[in-house]
């Protein structure tokens, strides 16, 4: 899950548990690998700098910066590339509203489909972890062919 420094922590602990729950692996990827200090003011460590963990590597991807965090990356060319490309290699994506700047930023906040999924709560990271299973969201490669 690609994290900031105040992204909202209820997202990231539910996103690991129903991970975990799973039996699935997930990885934290930061602008720094010093660690991210998420929302509940608490350092959280990071397997992954943004650049060095590029998406496709990953089976799925979260995107739940905060506010701020995504106005720095929606200049930052490897937040833009991770995010591109996770869209483009038709993995599902969770994300929160503020990653829209992001989005925005790849062209890809009016493509937004079934296989990316809007976290509001940290319940809705099940749906998300589920969704998982299948791998990719094909349904999309027709429209990134056309990109």
């Amino acid at each position: 899950m690609f994290s900031t420094e105040g992204s909202d922590a209820a997202l990231v602990k539910g996103l690991q548990e129903a991970a975990k729950t799973e039996g699935a692996a997930c990885a934290i990827i930061a602008p720094k690998i010093s660690g991210v200090k998420l929302s509940d003011d608490k350092m959280y460590p990071v397997d992954e700098k943004i650049g060095a963990g590029p998406a496709v590597v990953f089976d799925a991807v979260a995107v739940i910066p905060s506010k701020a965090g995504a106005e720095l990356l929606k200049a930052d060319g490897a937040s833009k590339d991770f995010v591109a490309d996770a869209f483009a290699h038709c993995k599902f994506i969770a994300y929160n509203e503020d990653a829209m700047p992001l989005f925005k930023a790849v062209s890809i906040d009016g493509d937004l489909d079934g296989g990316c999924i809007k976290l509001a709560k940290a319940e809705d990271a099940k749906a998300f972890i589920k969704a998982c299973g299948k791998l990719r969201f094909w349904e999309r490669e027709p429209k990134v062919n056309k990109r």
